[in-house]
């Protein structure tokens, strides 16, 4: 998520890093006119990890993304550069 987007939303940049989930792809959803990502064995996304989000920002990221509608959001295993692994939320097409 862009900086500029972050701000509007939450207010602040939270602290964030370099991040890959595996077992995902990303596409480009002619539908919506947006990327989103879905399942795929033994493929991978990289994106920016997010910490410290509270669960007031989280609602907020849940109507951004159209939680429940367009993307249901799910729990994962994320990876930064170094392999240390976070639970973390990723938005799924539906």
């Amino acid at each position: 998520m862009k900086e500029e987007v972050l701000l509007e939303l939450i207010g602040r940049i939270p602290e964030k890093n370099f991040g890959k989930i595996y077992n995902f792809e990303k596409f480009f959803d002619e539908k919506i006119g947006y990327y989103g990502i879905k399942s795929k064995e033994n493929s991978s996304v990289s994106g920016i990890i997010l910490f410290n989000i509270n669960s007031t920002e989280l609602e907020i990221f849940d109507d951004y993304e159209d939680e429940g509608i367009y993307y249901s959001k799910n729990k994962t295993i994320c990876y930064d550069l170094k392999e240390n692994s976070y639970e973390s939320f990723v938005y799924i097409r539906i």
